[in-house]
């Protein structure tokens, strides 16, 4: 499920401020404009799946 925040800023300085925070906080850039830009949370998969890959790349080295 994608959600969408928005947030407004009066000046570019806390416009790039906020791309910043956010960039901190885990999020990937995926597009910029001059007034606008789309940023995205990383996701690494559920643990299940970590876990299988971790398995399958032990088991695979051994």
């Amino acid at each position: 499920m994608v959600r969408t925040r928005i947030r407004k800023t009066r000046t570019e300085s806390e416009f790039e401020g906020v791309i910043d925070e956010f960039i901190t906080q885990g999020y990937k850039v995926e597009s910029r404009g001059q007034t606008t830009a789309q940023l995205m949370k990383a996701q690494y998969g559920s643990i299940l799946s970590n876990i299988i890959i971790a398995i399958f790349t032990f088991w695979t080295f051994s």
